[in-house]
C-alpha cells in the first residue's frame, strides 16, 4: 500500500511544470498527472492508510444499525454531558448493513461529540 501511494505521489510530484492543455488533446504528462491525482484522492486508498496507521484490524459483519445505536446509549450519555439530551429514533424499515461495528461506533461517537461541541453554550 505504501508502495502504491509513493508511486502515485512520484507521478504527481514529477510533473510540476505540466500545465493544462490548450489543445483539444491533453499531453501524456497531463493525462498521467490528472489520473494520478484522482487515484490519490480515492477514498479507498485513504481508508486503507487510516486503517493501517491505527493498526486496526477490520472485521466487517452484518449488523443492525438501530441496535448498534441503542447499545451506544450508555456510553454516549456521560461523554455528551448532563446538559445534552440524547435521543435515538430507530427506523422500522432500516436494512442490515455489512460493516465493521467498531468503525460505525466511532463515526456515531464523532458525530455526537461534534454536535455537542456545535451547540451554543448557556450563560453561567
Amino acid at each position: 500500500m505504501a508502495h502504491d501511494f509513493n508511486n502515485i505521489l512520484t507521478a504527481i510530484l514529477g510533473t510540476p511544470t505540466c500545465s493544462p492543455p490548450t489543445s483539444p488533446q491533453p499531453t501524456a504528462a497531463w493525462r498521467m498527472w490528472t489520473r494520478s491525482a484522482r487515484r490519490l484522492a480515492a477514498p479507498r486508498l485513504t481508508r486503507q492508510l487510516l486503517a493501517f496507521s491505527r493498526k486496526q484490524v477490520l472485521e466487517p459483519r452484518v449488523l443492525g444499525l438501530n441496535e448498534l445505536v441503542d447499545n451506544m446509549d450508555k456510553m454516549l450519555r456521560p461523554i455528551l454531558g448532563e446538559n445534552v439530551e440524547f435521543r435515538a429514533a430507530p427506523a422500522a424499515d432500516l436494512h442490515a448493513v455489512r460493516a465493521d461495528p467498531n468503525q460505525i461506533e466511532q463515526v456515531i461517537l464523532n458525530l455526537a461529540i461534534n454536535a455537542r461541541d456545535a451547540m451554543p453554550r448557556a450563560a453561567s
